[in-house]
Order: structure tokens, then C-alpha cells, then sequence
């Protein structure tokens, strides 16, 4: 299923949900994260993990997909995307979880970081 994109928007129109976005530079990706782009990336996947890395050329045309915003875990999950825009976590984050396990993203890294240094320093096995 391929996805419908909008229409290019100019660097003056800012995205108003933070994600992915295709932008017009050598048609790469960037992650808007409600303020200002990320760096860009040859790939939507590298474009998620290449958050908070802020881009020196914040003026990009860019584009997104037409649907709705909070797509349901099991169309992502068809679509074979990794991830999925759903509701915010009890954390306050933005909603961005795994379609395997409905889980939160940035919570998910922050125990992974929490846990790789516990069992580095001995003190949890």
C-alpha cells in the first residue's frame, strides 16, 4: 500500500505534528520535532533515530502523509512500519510507540540506557 503524500509546503508553513517529514533537499528525510528539523536522512527509519541532532539548513521544503495522525496499531503494523503515532505515554512523551508491543519509544530508551548501566556497574544481574 503506498502512501499518499501532500502537496510540497514552503520553509514558512511548519509541520504542525512532529514526525517524519520528506523534505526537498536531495529528497531525504528529516524529523521535525515541533520547533526546528532535524539532520536529514536518506531514510525515514535514520531519520527517527537521528533525533536531536539539529540541522544547520532549517529552510526546507517538506511534505508529509495524508492520513490521520494516530493511525491504529494494526494499520502500522500492515503497512510493515516499526512504529506508530498513538496517544501520549503517562510520561508526557509524544506518542511515538513500537506496533510489536504498543510500548513508548522514549520510554523504552530510557530503561534500556537505565539498565545498560546498572548491569555495567555489577549492581543488578
Amino acid at each position: 500500500m503506498k502512501q499518499q503524500l501532500s502537496a510540497w509546503h514552503p520553509p514558512n508553513v511548519k509541520p504542525v505534528h512532529i514526525g517524519v517529514y520528506r523534505v526537498h533537499s536531495n529528497k531525504r528525510y528529516s524529523w521535525w520535532n515541533g520547533t526546528w528539523w532535524e539532520l536529514r536522512s536518506n531514510s525515514a527509519f535514520n531519520a527517527e533515530m537521528l533525533q536531536r541532532v539539529r540541522d544547520k539548513f532549517q529552510g526546507n521544503n517538506w511534505r508529509g502523509i495524508v492520513q490521520n495522525p494516530d493511525i491504529a496499531k494494526m494499520e502500522a503494523r500492515a503497512a510493515g512500519l516499526r512504529t506508530f503515532q498513538g496517544s501520549k505515554c503517562k510520561h508526557g512523551h509524544d506518542g511515538i510507540r513500537y506496533t510489536s508491543t504498543g510500548q513508548c519509544v522514549s520510554c523504552m530508551k530510557i530503561y534500556n540506557t537505565f539498565t545498560r548501566h546498572i548491569t555495567e556497574k555489577g549492581q543488578m544481574k
